[in-house]
Formats: C-alpha cells, structure tokens, sequence
C-alpha cells in the first residue's frame, strides 16, 4: 500500500504523533485530576465532555492543517482524504 501511495509516508509522523500526543494529554489531565481531587464522581461526566471537546477541536485543527500541507505538496485528491480524515 505505501509503494503504490509514497506520498502517505511523509505524513505518518503527522498522524502518528498526533495521536500519541492526544492520548498522553487525556492520561496526564485525568491522573492529575485524581492526585488533586478534581475528579470525582460527581464531575467525571462534565470532565469527559470537556476532553471530547478538545480532542474534536484538536482533529478539525489537524485536519486542517494536514489538507493545506497536502495540497501544497499537490497530493492528489483521494490520498489527500485519507490522510486528514
């Protein structure tokens, strides 16, 4: 698959390091919030809202981000779909 779509190869750092970022962020904001006695139950449903949020806000940015670097590298149209979607 990656010798018939090369240009997917420069993007996987992008898609890879987006998604460990994203999961360590969740990992560290709950650990936190249960060492600091933020988190409890009566907020866990408010506190899991507030990271869907971001983790939406966080893939529009990336997709974004990767369809301008794509078409600036004038993937073609379908690759460039894969990738930020």
């Amino acid at each position: 698959l990656l010798q018939e779509h090369i240009t997917i190869v420069h993007f996987l750092t992008m898609l890879v390091g987006a998604g460990g970022n994203a999961g360590n962020q969740s990992c560290v904001r709950v650990i936190r919030g249960l060492a600091v006695g933020n988190l409890s139950d009566s907020n866990i449903v408010a506190y899991l809202f507030h990271e869907l949020k971001m983790a939406i806000m966080l893939s529009f940015i990336l997709a974004i981000s990767g369809a301008i670097r794509a078409a600036v590298f004038l993937v073609p149209l379908g690759e460039m779909i894969a990738i930020t979607s």
